[in-house]
């Protein structure tokens, strides 16, 4: 692993087992019998578990003539059967690159855990058309705000860019969508919202995603927060 890798981390806890979901194709996994838990008292203060073999590869399957990045990790609350929320990045390899869409992966925990079973195992959304807006210094305009994922796990929302024909400044229209992994676990998918005309995306500085109540909650750069139902 190199330190781009480590640094683009995310953990969780499965059955009581320790995953580490790193760059969006690695899932490390530590065993219970390895943590100081209530229920494992012989633990010790200090103990070694190798990298090797105790690790999960997921491949990136780029689709003609694109190259997909990681770019983070969210993790939820395993017991409701979903682990981990990560996001990938489409860039076309033309010159200049460019780009163009985002892939959202929930790290599903299976129905059975044989011994072959992995712990977690990727559900791949359809491309969403966006991206995260770049800036004239080439610094990335992504940040924790622009991405949420409930507690438990099924839903996760993200606001992005959009390209805009005639846009001068590349950054486009931003759009909110509501990413969902359906109860069966089977398939992945996503809407946008529809937000009152006066919210200014633009001027997001937090999002806020209640499942339960079927809401979401967004502040802006003036500290006024808005609740709009979604349900």
């Amino acid at each position: 692993m190199d330190d781009d890798q480590i640094f683009q981390s995310g953990t969780t806890i499965v059955d009581g087992n320790l995953c580490i979901l790193i760059a969006g194709t690695l899932v490390f996994t530590v065993p219970n019998s390895h943590l100081p838990r209530d229920d494992n008292p012989d633990c010790p203060s200090m103990s070694i578990f190798r990298f090797e073999g105790n690790f999960s590869h997921f491949n990136h399957q780029p689709r003609g003539d694109d190259d997909i990045s990681f770019l983070t990790v969210l993790t939820a609350n395993s017991p409701y059967g979903v682990a981990a929320m990560s996001v990938n990045m489409v860039t076309s390899i033309a010159e200049p690159p460019v780009p163009s869409a985002l892939e959202m992966r929930f790290w599903i925990r299976p129905e059975s855990n044989g011994e072959d079973q992995h712990l977690l195992t990727p559900l791949t959304s359809e491309r969403m058309p966006g991206f995260f807006y770049r800036n004239a210094d080439g610094v990335d305009s992504i940040r924790w705000e622009r991405l949420v994922q409930t507690l438990s796990g099924r839903r996760g929302l993200v606001l992005s860019n959009v390209k805009d024909e005639g846009d001068e400044n590349g950054r486009g229209t931003q759009v909110m969508r509501l990413i969902s992994c359906e109860r069966d676990k089977t398939q992945v998918t996503y809407r946008d919202l529809v937000l009152p005309d006066f919210i200014d995306l633009f001027s997001v500085q937090g999002l806020y995603l209640d499942d339960h109540l079927g809401v979401v909650s967004v502040t802006d750069l003036t500290g006024v927060l808005y609740t709009i139902p979604y349900a």
